[in-house]
């Protein structure tokens, strides 16, 4: 019986390392995305606003101009630094929890 137990103790813990794990898989994702959004506006910040850029939007590659993309890069880039904040902070939590 104390056998059963502990080896659904261990399991338990197992599936909370792979979901801790696959966090922060995510959040090394966010940072990327972070990374690319800097990129493309220190890029494109310079240009005029009436000049052509293309963005890739669900999978399509959609023609706009520099003016309509960059306030929107702009607007992303907020959200991912947020996220990457906020996930960072929980994955330390969950990682000392679970340790």
């Amino acid at each position: 019986m104390q056998q059963v137990a502990e080896n659904l103790i261990l399991q338990q813990f197992q599936q909370l390392r792979q979901e801790l794990q696959g966090y922060n898989n995510k959040l090394v994702e966010l940072e990327a995305e972070r990374r690319d959004h800097e990129l493309v506006i220190s890029t494109i910040e310079p240009l005029e606003a009436k000049r052509k850029c293309y963005r890739l939007v669900g999978g399509v590659l959609v023609e706009r101009t520099v003016g309509e993309v960059l306030p929107a890069l702009k607007s992303n880039l907020i959200n991912v630094r947020w996220l990457c904040k906020h996930r960072a902070l929980e994955s330390a939590q969950d990682s000392r929890r679970y340790r």
